[in-house]
């Protein structure tokens, strides 16, 4: 008898144990649905579905593309030697000042409490490590000191070597494993002993002082030893102590500007505490929750692929996205040899930043010390911020309204969606070039009532001059252009305002322009600077403003180029912003 369990269906099952019953001779012309048998082969059929559905279901668990457990993507990530990202601690950077007399040594102990006002409730920040700060006048200065949302815990374990498979977990389930410290205390020595975190077997021995780290169960984590064979184990009646944060992840601890001291201050013998001050250097930022199950599927074999060393710009960007995702949207890199000036023996790493166009110099900073554990050779990174560019979107949109039941609003309000759908899905990433021809389907495919949309796409570049003081600027557009303006903003000329001026070119030269009363362009300033129409290359020599334009806090510089194609250099990102979306909706012409 022959059953397809592909199939979960207990009537196919039900059928195909009739046509077996039905080829042996005592049941050759048995009524199978007017008899008590009929309810056996309803049970049989209904048991056989069950076991192939739990059968079905274990096969998609085993395997990382088409599991749908949480945990069943954590065990198969554990092959790949791939440890899901737990939460991650908000950080911030202050600068403190304490006044204090009778003393000449001051420290900032590792776990001091702060407390961080966000916008609803407060969040505890503590130091990673102790500060010591040294003076005889009395004021003691702790230029840089780095505050990470959630409180310490402890969970103390003690080895107990009669256990086959004793398990040392972390037992909080909102932990941030990057502050997980690993300690053992001898049992007969009292000797104690930091273990550190390795992610690979390469050079361990017996004695090394190392604990691996992997994921367990739904969502925790277990620490695991060396069973002194990849490292050293701890000896039995030995106290294993686990150091960690317990974070609130992403939920509200992030862009918090105003912190104080939640602790007293220890001085030593005869110190006389003053004042206490804290200016904040950077705001708090980068809280993550732990990983979901689509990410941990994503990205475990791209991780496993780089093999723990950062050799081709692909491993670059997957060991950067997996330790930092909470900090960024997307990571580009390439060899120093493609970058303008080339940079030889460099990788460039680009950066760009969840919710912002700026990566703070903490993150940088971080980000540069965590990738030289897998930089091979001599070869230096070099990380920058994306340069971000903006496409001004003006569409005219023909309509049939006797082929739809929506308010004109509605249909601006949809291909509004439509627009930021497209800029969201094939922009805003490196390698996210503009297509027309797309993006022109896309508009159209918003309503059926829509017949046709005639649309106008600009290029810009968004600056921020200072006001009243002479600055340069070099903006490459990578695309050949055939026009150049910009929003409007007030010249300084010879120190006279002149208002509601823009930028023209006319044969290689950027002037300064506006329209006199009769709508005449008249010419302010000369050779500002120059245009390359060929390689989209703008150098402004000298900009002096007096103002921008009151609608916007920056200065726009638009381009039309010559194909409605905009290809993208490596090191910069295309985004279409709501205030640049124009939608004009008319009836089609009969």
């Amino acid at each position: 008898m022959s059953i397809n369990l592909k199939v979960l269906d207990p009537n196919t099952y039900k059928q195909s144990l009739i046509d077996y019953l039905k080829t042996q001779t005592v049941f050759k012309d048995y009524n199978f649905e007017d008899s008590n048998i009929n309810v056996i082969l309803d049970v049989l059929a209904h048991n056989t579905y069950v076991n192939s559905f739990y059968k079905n279901m274990i096969f998609n668990e085993s395997q990382l593309d088409s599991c749908l457990l949480r945990s069943s993507a954590i065990s198969k990530a554990k092959e790949l030697n791939y440890v899901p990202l737990s939460k991650r601690s908000s950080k911030a950077r202050i600068k403190i000042t304490i006044q204090a007399e009778n003393i000449t040594s001051l420290e900032l102990p590792k776990g001091t409490q702060f407390s961080g006002k966000g916008n609803l409730t407060s969040f505890t920040f503590t130091t990673n490590k102790s500060y010591i700060a040294k003076s005889s006048s009395g004021i003691f200065t702790f230029p840089d000191v780095e505050i990470f949302e959630g409180a310490y815990f402890t969970d103390t374990y003690i080895i107990d070597s009669s256990i086959e498979d004793q398990k040392v977990i972390v037992s909080n389930k909102d932990v941030d494993t990057t502050s997980l410290e690993v300690v053992s205390i001898d049992y007969n020595t009292s000797e104690t002993i930091l273990y550190k975190r390795k992610e690979t077997s390469f050079d361990l021995v017996p004695t090394s002082e190392i604990y691996f780290l992997e994921g367990y169960a739904e969502d925790q984590y277990r620490v695991v030893f060396g069973q002194d064979v990849l490292g050293k184990q701890p000896t039995n009646g030995s106290s294993v102590v686990l150091l960690y944060r317990v974070v609130s992840g992403a939920n509200g601890a992030d862009y918090i500007s105003e912190f104080s001291l939640d602790e007293d201050i220890v001085l030593s013998s005869g110190g006389i505490l003053e004042s206490i001050q804290i200016d904040t250097l950077d705001s708090s930022t980068g809280g993550s929750n732990s990983e979901d199950i689509e990410d941990i599927k994503f990205k475990s074999p791209r991780y496993f692929a780089a093999q723990e060393s950062a050799v081709t710009s692909t491993n670059y960007k997957s060991l950067i996205l997996k330790e930092f995702s909470s900090n960024l949207k997307d990571v580009n890199v390439y060899g120093g040899e493609k970058h303008k000036p080339k940079k030889y023996g460099k990788v460039i790493i680009v950066l760009k930043p969840n919710g912002s166009d700026i990566t703070t110099q903490t993150v940088k900073n971080d980000i540069f010390s965590f990738i030289q554990d897998y930089n091979v050779g001599a070869v230096t990174p070099i990380i920058i911020d994306a340069e971000n560019f903006h496409l001004k979107i003006n569409s005219t949109v023909q309509y049939d309204p006797s082929n739809t039941s929506l308010f004109l609003k509605d249909i601006n309000t949809s291909i509004f969606d439509s627009i930021k759908t497209y800029s969201n899905s094939q922009l805003e990433s490196f390698g996210g070039d503009f297509r027309y021809s797309k993006f022109m389907k896309a508009i159209d495919d918003t309503d059926k009532s829509i017949i046709s949309n005639d649309t106008e796409v600009l290029l810009v570049k968004r600056l921020m001059p200072k006001i009243n003081s002479d600055q340069k600027f070099y903006i490459n557009f990578g695309n050949k252009i055939v026009g150049l303006t910009s929003s409007l903003f007030t010249w300084l000329k010879d120190s006279s305002p002149v208002e509601d001026c823009y930028l023209s070119f006319m044969d290689g030269d950027i002037n300064i322009v506006k329209l006199d009363q009769t709508q005449k362009e008249t010419t302010i300033e000369k050779k500002i600077g120059t245009i390359n129409l060929l390689t989209g290359e703008i150098n402004i020599t000298k900009m002096t403003l007096g103002s921008f334009n009151k609608i916007n806090p920056y200065l726009e510089v638009i381009v039309s180029t010559e194909s409605k194609d905009i290809i993208i250099p490596e090191d910069k990102i295309l985004n279409i912003s709501d205030s640049d979306i124009t939608i004009n909706i008319i009836k089609a012409l009969s």
